[in-house]
């Protein structure tokens, strides 16, 4: 289990975790309202569900110390895409969400890499 030792790194993770986790489950459930804008969208519902997954997954790899790094780029690629979609069908209001979702889950990604160098630095050479 990943613990980041920064407390602002560690507050955003827990909230973007559970974010992305509502957020999935939400899709993966097939929650009315999410399906259709899928399907208004134009996207197969059966993306509807690997986006859910794709959520889920990431919210998890937040926590564990190997993922941590990758899921958070990944969800950060995850959101630009819901930025286009939402840009491009709908309006900016509607793409606030996972605009804001790509700068918090940055922020984090940032301050693992700073933790990530200071740790490196401070471990001996071997």
């Amino acid at each position: 289990m990943y613990w980041p030792k920064n407390k602002v790194q560690t507050v955003l993770t827990v909230l973007l975790a559970l974010a992305f986790l509502l957020s999935g489950i939400m899709k993966l459930t097939g929650a009315e309202q999410i399906r259709q804008g899928f399907e208004n969208w134009g996207y197969p519902i059966i993306f509807m569900y690997f986006i859910g997954l794709c959520e889920v997954a990431g919210a998890i790899g937040m926590w564990l110390r190997r993922f941590s790094y990758a899921a958070k780029v990944c969800i950060i690629l995850l959101m630009a895409g819901a930025v286009l979609t939402h840009l491009v069908f709908d309006t900016f209001k509607e793409a606030m969400a996972p605009i804001i979702l790509i700068i918090l889950t940055a922020v984090t990604l940032m301050l693992h890499r700073k933790e990530r160098d200071t740790n490196d630095e401070l471990m001996p050479a071997g």
